[in-house]
């Protein structure tokens, strides 16, 4: 079998963890696998290794250890991000890594006679403040986004692969790039959205008190790591497949964010209550916190998730299709939604 090695970024991170783990598994064309993160890589899924693994620890703002990365890489899947939507993101380092980090690595990848760049934006690039219903890849990215720090960085990512889609290489060879948007993940692994509610439900004596009114899509993390490994595949047999858009998402079935988690929450003895707080009180209140936030930050510094925008998009209905990415890179979930709540589950409950 001819030699075929794919890096992943951001490889010991979730999304990370899966594509690698399924690199192994599902992937018979990939001969070697490289990983590149800011931590040492290890192997946190239990799957049996089938394939070297290669680890390089830096970030993709160093050029050095860029270089080393990429020798003899024929596909990069770029992961690595800062995802900061907090209520004092640092937008300079968002910039920084989101975007000068993604440009420099493409910069790389060519002088590497890289063939294949798979790039992980975000559903946030389209997200603005008004419902988006079964939206697809024609939509175009909003004049004011939500998460504004982390939509405008991820945004301007995708505008920089598209722009190096199709560079010649030294070899006489040409680049590939194409972009996958995934939406919301839960699964093993995560240490974010669903965990920070179970801590939340623990506090509060094993309620978590309902206040997300609007409609909201998520996935499973496994999922979404085939639909990198369709994407790699698909870039490998077909050489002018590039400049792409594509949605990533599965049938995990659309409900409010508590009604997501309630799963998550009854295998711990969590329940929810009864009642919904109204949009309008929940709004107030963290516009009352902003201010509180603010007026001590000089003195005590407290920077919470909880914002303005979190509580809008809890409240609105957002959902994409994932058709166009069945088509061209023949993805439908690996996973079934009662497989995906299994496999979750059995990572909640350990937390």
């Amino acid at each position: 079998m001819a030699r075929y090695t794919v890096l992943v970024t951001g490889g010991n991170g979730f999304l990370g963890q899966h594509i690698v783990r399924l690199l192994q598994e599902k992937a018979d064309f990939v001969t070697h696998i490289k990983v590149l993160d800011i931590r040492k890589f290890s192997n946190q899924l239990n799957y049996k290794e089938r394939k070297p693994v290669a680890a390089f620890v830096g970030d993709v703002t160093d050029e050095s250890v860029l270089e080393n990365a990429t020798s003899g890489v024929d596909c990069v899947v770029h992961v690595a991000s800062v995802v900061d939507v907090r209520m004092f993101a640092d937008d300079a380092n968002l910039h920084k890594v989101n975007v000068t980090g993604t440009e420099q690595l493409l910069h790389v990848c060519i002088r590497q006679n890289v063939r294949s760049f798979v790039y992980c934006s975000s559903q946030n690039v389209v997200m603005g403040y008004k419902d988006l219903i079964d939206s697809n890849e024609t939509l175009e990215v909003p004049s004011d986004f939500l998460f504004k720090g982390y939509g405008v960085t991820k945004h301007l990512a995708e505008q920089v692969v598209e722009h190096h889609d199709g560079a010649s290489l030294p070899d006489g060879g040409t680049m590939r790039a194409l972009t996958l948007r995934p939406v919301t993940m839960y699964g093993e692994l995560d240490f974010h959205w669903v965990p920070h509610t179970l801590k939340w439900a623990k506090r509060t004596g094993g309620m978590l008190c309902q206040f997300a009114n609007g409609t909201m899509q998520a996935a499973y993390v496994g999922n979404v790591a085939w639909g990198f490994v369709c994407a790699v595949k698909a870039m490998r047999e077909n050489p002018d497949l590039g400049a792409e858009v594509f949605f990533v998402c599965d049938d995990t079935p659309l409900a409010n964010m508590c009604q997501l988690v309630e799963p998550f929450l009854k295998s711990r003895g969590f329940k929810l209550t009864p009642f919904v707080l109204p949009y309008w009180l929940m709004y107030c209140a963290v516009i009352l916190l902003t201010c509180m936030a603010w007026l001590i930050y000089p003195i005590y510094q407290t920077n919470s998730t909880l914002t303005t925008s979190s509580v809008r998009f809890m409240n609105m209905r957002i959902n994409s299709v994932y058709s166009k990415a069945k088509k061209i890179l023949h993805y439908t979930p690996l996973y079934s939604h009662e497989e995906s709540l299994r496999r979750s589950i059995e990572h909640y409950k350990t937390i």
